[in-house]
C-alpha cells in the first residue's frame, strides 16, 4: 500500500515555515536564522508514525516555498490539487494582502486542495486578548475571501447562462472546468496557533494531529489519492529500479543489478510480512502483473525500513545546515526518458523473466512514472526525469538566490578561486561585467550560467534540455531590456528584473494622458479574487518578444512594435480602493498613430488573449477573470469608462462600440496565434531562439566549463519538402563533406527529436549555407523551419553563404501561415544587396 502525502508550506518570508518544518522533522534546534532563509524552494521529507492507531506510517514530502514575492514566479509548477497546503501567517502581520496573495495563487492553481491555516510566532503576542484579536482578524479576512470567491463563481455561471440563451444553458455552464471552480473547497476559518520558539513539541503535535484527523476522517479527499493504493510487485520493482539508478546510474550494470537483488529481496520480505499480517490463505499467490478485478493483490506496505532506504545517504538529504545552493544529493539526480527506457528494458532482459515482453515493460515504466510524479518522488520536464526532485529546485535556486549580489560576489573567495582556476573559460573582468548586467536587468549568458551551475552535475549534452525547462517556466525569456537596443535581443532572467517600474522612463515614453496625435486602446483582465503574482510576471514576460522593450519590471513591460511603430504597455495594476486590497487587473494598452490598428497590433492583442487562456488551461484551472474594454472615445476626454467585452454601448458616452471593430475578428488571427503563442508546451521557435542565444558564445565550441569541446560545423538550411531542391541541397552537402567541410544537415531518424537536432546545429554552427529555393524562409506553422533558422543566424551574427536557386533575389516565399508576409520581409532584410550569393 502506498502511504504518501505531499505537503506545501506557504507564507511570506520569515513567517516561520522552515522552523515549523524543522519541528515536524524533529530537529533538536528547529529555529531558522535570518541567514538561513529559504532560497526559492526546499524539498524535504519525514515520516508520520501512526502505530498507535494501528496504521502504517505516512511518508510526507514537503515543499517549503521561499516567501519572497519574486520566488512565486518559479513555484507554479509545484501546485497540485492533490497536495495539502499549510498557510503560515506571522503573528506580527498587519497587512492582509501579504497572506491573501498566497490564497490567490492557491485558488487559481489548486482550487479544491485541502488547506490548514497556521498562526505562527504567537510568543510575540503579549496577552490572550491580543492572540484572540489576531485570530479573529485572520478569520475575518479569510471569510471575506471565501465570500468573494463564491460570488465570483456565481457571476461566472450567470454570465455563461445569459450568453447561451437556451433551455439547456445550465448544462452548458456545467463543464468540467466550471465544476472544478463551482465545487471549490472554501479556505477553512479554524486557525491553528503555535510557537516553534517556545513550544516546538506542541507545534509538531498540533500539525500532525490535524494531518492524522484528515487521514482518518476524510479518505475520499483528492489529497489522499495514493493513500492505500495497492501496487503490483512489478511496479514496486520499478520503484526500486529508480532508487538504484539514483546511486549507480544506467551504465553500471554490475552494481545496478546487485542493488536490485538487495532491494527486491527486501521488497519480498515486506510483502510476506504484510501477507501474514492479513492472515492470507495457504494458496495466496504473489502476482507479478497489474491489478485486475479477478485477483486480489498482496498488500505492499511502505514500512519504516523501506522508507529509510529513500532517506539514506545517497538518497534525499535532510541535513538542516546544508548549503542551500550547493547540491550534495544523489550521484545521478536526473536522466533522459530515452536513457531511462533503454536502461529499464536492458535490466528486464538481463533477468530470467521469459514472460515479460518489451511492451509490458515500457507500460509499467509509463504508469509508475505517472504515479511517482503525482506523489512527488520524481519531477518530469520534457524528456528529462529528475530522479531526485530536489535537483530541479537546485537548478532554479541558482538563478533566484536572493543572497547573491554584485558586492557579495566580488568579495566571495569561491568566486575568486573560480576565476583564478586555469580551466576557467573567461577572465575576471569579463565575468564581472557579465554579472553586472545580470544583477542590473537580468541579462544572462553562458558564462554566467557556468558559474551559477558550477556545482550541479549537468551533463554537457543535456544543457539545452535544462535551458528548455527554464524557458518553459518563464525563468528565462528573450528581450531587449536596454533603451539602446543596438545589441539586439538577449536572454533575461525574470527574477532579476526590478520589482518596481522606472516611473521616469514610463512617464517619458508613456505619458499618463494619451498625446493628441495618438489613439489609446486598452483591455483589462479583471480578477475578482486578485491576480496571482506568478501570472502577472509571466504575462509581462510574454509581451517582450513583440518588439523592443523600452522599460521593464517584473510585473510590467513597455514595448515598441517595430512594424507598426505603436507602443504596448502590459502591466499589473492593484486596485487598493476595493475591499480587502487584493483586487486588481492586468492591463494591455496599445497606443497607435493611426485610428485603425495595424494588423500586427491586432495580432499581438489576440496573442495576449490566447496566452492567458493557455495559462488558465495549463496551470490556473481555478482562475476567474473577465475582459473589460476602455472606451476609446472617453479616453480622448480623459475619462476612464470600462464596459464588458460583449457589450456594444459605452454607459458613459453612449457611443456605439464593438470590440471586433477595434481588434478585428479573432478567427482571422487564430492560426497565426496558435502557431506562435508561448504556452506551457513551448517547443517552438521562440524557445529555440532563447537556447541558441545562450549557447552561441565563445565561438560556440565549448558548452560547459570542463565540458568537451565541440567541432565547429557549417549548417545546411533549406526547405525539406522532398522535392528537387531538397535532393540538390543534400547532394551539395555530400560533395562538400568529400572536400573536408563539416556540413550538418538536420536528418532526424526513428526515435530522434527534430527540434533538438536543429538546436544542436544552430549551437555548433560557425556558418550557415542558405539553400534559397523560391519558397525559402516562409513563416509556416512548423516549429522548426528555415524562417527560424535564418532569424537565429542573423541575430547571432553567423556568417551566411546564400545559394540562389530561383529567378528572384532575394527569394519571395508565399504568404505566412495565418496571414502576413514576415517571411519575404525577413529575406529582404537579411539578404541585403551587398551580400554576395552563389
Amino acid at each position: 500500500l502506498l502511504i504518501n502525502l505531499i505537503q506545501v508550506l506557504l507564507g511570506t518570508g520569515e513567517a516561520g515555515k522552515t522552523s515549523l518544518l524543522n519541528a515536524l522533522i524533529g530537529l533538536d534546534n528547529p529555529l531558522n536564522t535570518k541567514s538561513q532563509r529559504t532560497i526559492h524552494i526546499e524539498i524535504r521529507e519525514f515520516e508520520l508514525n501512526r502505530a498507535e492507531n494501528g496504521q502504517p506510517p505516512v511518508k510526507i514530502k514537503t515543499y517549503d516555498f521561499g516567501g519572497q514575492e519574486t520566488y512565486a514566479l518559479g513555484q507554479s509548477q509545484y501546485f497540485d490539487n492533490g497536495a495539502m497546503y499549510i498557510l503560515v501567517v506571522n503573528a506580527d502581520e498587519t497587512n492582509a494582502q501579504v497572506f491573501i496573495a498566497h490564497l490567490q495563487r492557491l485558488q487559481a492553481m489548486a482550487p479544491n486542495a485541502v488547506v490548514l491555516v497556521v498562526l505562527s510566532k504567537i510568543d510575540l503576542l503579549k496577552t490572550e486578548k491580543e492572540l484572540q484579536d489576531k485570530v479573529e482578524w485572520i478569520r475575518k479576512q479569510i471569510q471575506n475571501f471565501n465570500v468573494d470567491a463564491e460570488d465570483a463563481v456565481l457571476k461566472k455561471v450567470e454570465r455563461k447562462q445569459i450568453q447561451n440563451f437556451s433551455a439547456n444553458a445550465k448544462d452548458a455552464a456545467s463543464t468540467l472546468e466550471d465544476n472544478q471552480i463551482r465545487h471549490r473547497r472554501p479556505i477553512p476559518t479554524n486557525i491553528i496557533t503555535l510557537s516553534v520558539k517556545t513550544e516546538p513539541a506542541m507545534a509538531k503535535k498540533r500539525i500532525l494531529n490535524e494531518i492524522q484527523n484528515l487521514l482518518l476522517g476524510t479518505p475520499n479527499l483528492p489529497l489522499f489519492r495514493s493513500v492505500g493504493m495497492k501496487l503490483p510487485m512489478s511496479w514496486l520493482e520499478f520503484i526500486s529500479f529508480i532508487e538504484s539508478l539514483r546511486i549507480h546510474g544506467p551504465n553500471d550494470y554490475s552494481n545496478l543489478d546487485k542493488k536490485m537483488i538487495e532491494l527486491n529481496k527486501k521488497n519480498m520480505e515486506l510483502t510476506v510480512d504484510a501477507m501474514h499480517d492479513d492472515e492470507p490463505s495457504k494458496d495466496k499467490e504473489v502476482y507479478d502483473d497489474e491489478p485486475s478485478e479477478d485477483k486480489e493483490e498482496p498488500c505492499f506496505q511502505l514500512l519504516p525500513n523501506f522508507l529509510a532506504r529513500l532517506c539514506e545517504k545517497g538518497g534525499y538529504n535532510d541535513t538542516a545546515n546544508q548549503k542551500q545552493t550547493d547540491y550534495d544529493g544523489v550521484p545521478y539526480p536526473y536522466i533522459r526518458k530515452e536513457k531511462l527506457t533503454n536502461a529499464w528494458i536492458s535490466y528486464v532482459e538481463r533477468q530470467d523473466t521469459e514472460n515479460k515482453e518489451e511492451d509490458e515493460s515500457t507500460g509499467i515504466l509509463t504508469d509508475v512514472l505517472d504515479l511517482m510524479k503525482a506523489q512527488g518522488d520524481v519531477v518530469i520536464y520534457g524528456d528529462l526525469v529528475f530522479l531526485d526532485p530536489a535537483f530541479s529546485a537546485f537548478v532554479m535556486k541558482a538563478l533566484t538566490n536572493h543572497t547573491m549580489t554584485k558586492d557579495t560576489l566580488e568579495k566571495s573567495q569561491t568566486f575568486k578561486d573560480y576565476v583564478s582556476d586555469p580551466s576557467c573559460p573567461c577572465d575576471y573582468g569579463k565575468l564581472i561585467k557579465s554579472f553586472s548586467n545580470f544583477f542590473k536587468h537580468g541579462e544572462v549568458n553562458i558564462e554566467v550560467l557556468k558559474y551559477l551551475f558550477r556545482n550541479l552535475p549537468i551533463d554537457s549534452d543535456d544543457y539545452d534540455r535544462i535551458l528548455r525547462m527554464l524557458v518553459d517556466t518563464f525563468a528565462i525569456f528573450l528581450s531587449t531590456t536596454e533603451l539602446d537596443s543596438s545589441n539586439g535581443t538577449h536572454p533575461v532572467v525574470l527574477f532579476n528584473l526590478p520589482n518596481k517600474p522606472d516611473y521616469k522612463t514610463i512617464q517619458d515614453k508613456w505619458p499618463s494622458v494619451c498625446p493628441k496625435d495618438e489613439y489609446h486602446y486598452e483591455v483589462r483582465f479583471e480578477f475578482p479574487l486578485g491576480c496571482p503574482s506568478s501570472l502577472a510576471g509571466h504575462f509581462a514576460a510574454s509581451v517582450h518578444k513583440l518588439g523592443i522593450c523600452l522599460s521593464a519590471h517584473i510585473n510590467g513591460a513597455l514595448i515598441l512594435v517595430k512594424e507598426s511603430k505603436s507602443k504596448i504597455y502590459a502591466r499589473l495594476e492593484q486596485d487598493e480602493a476595493k475591499v480587502g486590497g487584493y483586487k486588481g487587473f492586468l492591463s494591455l494598452a496599445i497606443r497607435s498613430h493611426t485610428e485603425n490598428l495595424h494588423k500586427v497590433d491586432k495580432s499581438n492583442f489576440w496573442r495576449t488573449v490566447q496566452f492567458l487562456e493557455s495559462e488558465k488551461k495549463e496551470k490556473y484551472q481555478g482562475l476567474i477573470y473577465r475582459k473589460m474594454l476602455l472606451c476609446p472615445q472617453c479616453i480622448k476626454e480623459d475619462i476612464i469608462s470600462t464596459y464588458e467585452w460583449d457589450d456594444e454601448i459605452c454607459t458613459e458616452c453612449s457611443e456605439d462600440l464593438d470590440a471586433k471593430n477595434i481588434f478585428g475578428n479573432r478567427s482571422t488571427f487564430t492560426e497565426t496565434v496558435h502557431s506562435d503563442i508561448m504556452n506551457s508546451n513551448r517547443n517552438n521557435t521562440a524557445t529555440t531562439q532563447v537556447i541558441a542565444h545562450i549557447l552561441a558564445t565563445e565561438k560556440r565550441n565549448v558548452l560547459l566549463s570542463g565540458g568537451e569541446a565541440k567541432t565547429p560545423l557549417v549548417m545546411m538550411s533549406a526547405r525539406f519538402n522532398k522535392d528537387k531542391y531538397e535532393a540538390m541541397a543534400r547532394a551539395l552537402a555530400s560533395e562538400l563533406r568529400k572536400k573536408g567541410v563539416n556540413v550538418y544537415v538536420v536528418d532526424a531518424g526513428f526515435g530522434d527529436t527534430f527540434g533538438d537536432k536543429t538546436i544542436y546545429g544552430m549551437y555548433n554552427m560557425v556558418a550557415m549555407i542558405c539553400f534559397c529555393s523560391p519558397n525559402y524562409g516562409q513563416k509556416t506553422a512548423a516549429i522548426y523551419s528555415s524562417f527560424g533558422e535564418l532569424k537565429c543566424a542573423a541575430e547571432n551574427g553567423i556568417t551566411l553563404v546564400p545559394i540562389k536557386m530561383g529567378d528572384v533575389w532575394p527569394p519571395v516565399p508565399p504568404e505566412d501561415t495565418g496571414g502576413g508576409f514576415l517571411g519575404p520581409a525577413q529575406n529582404k532584410f537579411v539578404f541585403s544587396p551587398d551580400l554576395v550569393y552563389n
